[in-house]
């Protein structure tokens, strides 16, 4: 007998073992346990801490007032309680409330240990192609010759052609592969090689870790809160591994790839040098509400400086231009300034 119930007509439900109290979600033990006791089927509910049946007040409210309705005990290691006594229904309440808590507490611990490794570069993130994880000594180089070969490539090809897009085109007429090794810069995962992207181009000249800057949730432009270190911020170590470039090249290289932005939306910038006969693109400015004149080719010889709103596609202004060439004289490429 167990507390005047014989054991047959006891029921363990152990298959939720494992599975977070957060939520109710993918716990069916916990919903079957919900459902017996709305249909009347339950006498009591054993546990050796009742309040780690749901960590949320909202699943654990729920059960309790279930309970009071079908009147279930619900029992555990320190009292037999009844939910339709106020004193019990209090007593119950304070615990989930408390049951709640613990998780926030338990992932600020977590967040707090995190961001304290992380302080110390030892935090394990994501490496690009050219960075290796080694056991004990942290961020280094690439072992293989032709990974590191192909990143420093790609950095001098950009400073001396000063566009992502022409440095994936250098590497795909020159036939030049680009390596890619997947597993957070794990050395047991294999180096693929495939064609160079421009996408990849940018993501690999926009990372501050070739710059030998270790950088955690750089995304961030918030400080770190000395009083709260679990809120957040950026975490940024110049010097914690070899770079391959330098800071102020880095710098240098995100700067140029803002600059390189096509006009959009009034945005400031000049863009890359393209192909035409306008000696003046991205220069121009509108004199009536600032943006940059975008630059349209009507018919041979003819081109116009027009400004126009990008929302409502309103023309604020246009200025015709004749171009006049010179025979045997190419045209003007935006390649040649």
């Amino acid at each position: 007998m167990l507390l005047g119930w014989r054991a047959e007509q006891v029921e363990v439900i152990d298959e939720d073992q494992g599975q977070s109290g957060a939520s109710s979600e993918r716990r069916g033990g916990f919903q079957r346990l919900v459902s017996e006791v709305a249909l009347g089927q339950v006498g009591a509910i054993l546990g050796l801490e009742m309040s780690r049946l749901a960590r949320s007040c909202a699943d654990w409210y729920r059960l309790v007032e279930v309970a009071a309705l079908t009147r279930t005990l619900i029992i555990d290691e320190e009292g037999i309680y009844d939910p339709n006594h106020y004193n019990d229904r209090l007593l119950l309440g304070l615990k989930g409330t408390l049951s709640e808590a613990e998780l926030h507490f338990l992932k600020q611990r977590m967040i707090g240990g995190r961001r304290n490794k992380a302080q110390r570069g030892e935090f394990r993130i994501r490496l690009p192609v050219g960075y290796v994880w080694e056991e004990g000594e942290g961020i280094r180089m690439d072992p293989d010759e032709r990974v590191r070969d192909a990143v420093h490539l790609l950095f001098r090809s950009f400073d001396r052609l000063g566009s992502a897009a022409r440095v994936v085109r250098f590497f795909e007429d020159n036939r030049q592969v680009f390596p890619r090794r997947d597993g957070w810069g794990s050395q047991d995962v294999g180096v693929t090689w495939g064609s160079l992207g421009i996408s990849r181009a940018i993501q690999t000249l926009r990372s501050p870790l070739y710059a030998g800057v270790y950088a955690y949730n750089r995304g961030c432009l918030e400080p770190v809160d000395p009083e709260d270190p679990c809120a957040g911020g950026r975490i940024w170590i110049n010097g914690s591994h070899p770079g391959y470039i330098t800071v102020e090249q880095y710098e240098k290289n995100v700067a140029r790839l803002v600059a390189n932005r096509n006009i959009y939306g009034g945005m400031r910038g000049k863009g890359t040098a393209r192909e035409g006969n306008s000696l003046l693109q991205g220069i121009v400015l509108c004199g009536i509400c600032g943006r940059h004149l975008n630059v349209l080719y009507r018919t041979k010889g003819v081109l116009m400086y027009s400004c126009r709103w990008s929302r409502t596609g309103r023309i604020c202004q246009e200025v015709l231009r004749l171009v006049t060439l010179s025979e045997g004289k190419q045209p003007f490429s935006g390649q040649d300034r």
